[in-house]
């Protein structure tokens, strides 16, 4: 039973003090590793509703800590405005 506790408790702190996401199954798995091998990039709108900062916070910095600290993916971030997100989308393809 004793050993029982003890693998439950480490566990359990382990999901709560993990600081990166942890894949529900292998296929989940296997799509996250495919994305953590190659170097994407994101266009991100930066207006004034995605740039406003609210106690430290902004939509655009959340999105950027979830892809790179929290999946730990390989994301160059790139802000402007749809137009110049479209355009350099377009050159590069």
């Amino acid at each position: 039973m004793r050993k029982v506790f003890v693998f439950c408790f480490l566990l359990l702190t382990q999901v709560i003090f993990s600081a990166t996401y942890i894949p529900k199954n292998t296929k989940e798995e296997k799509i996250l590793e495919s994305y953590k091998g190659r170097r994407l990039v994101l266009g991100l709108k930066s207006s004034e509703f995605e740039s406003s900062i609210v106690d430290g916070e902004s939509l655009n910095i959340l999105i950027e800590e979830m892809l790179k600290s929290y999946l730990n993916l390989n994301i160059e971030i790139v802000k402007a405005d749809w137009n110049e997100i479209l355009t350099l989308y377009d050159a590069k393809n």
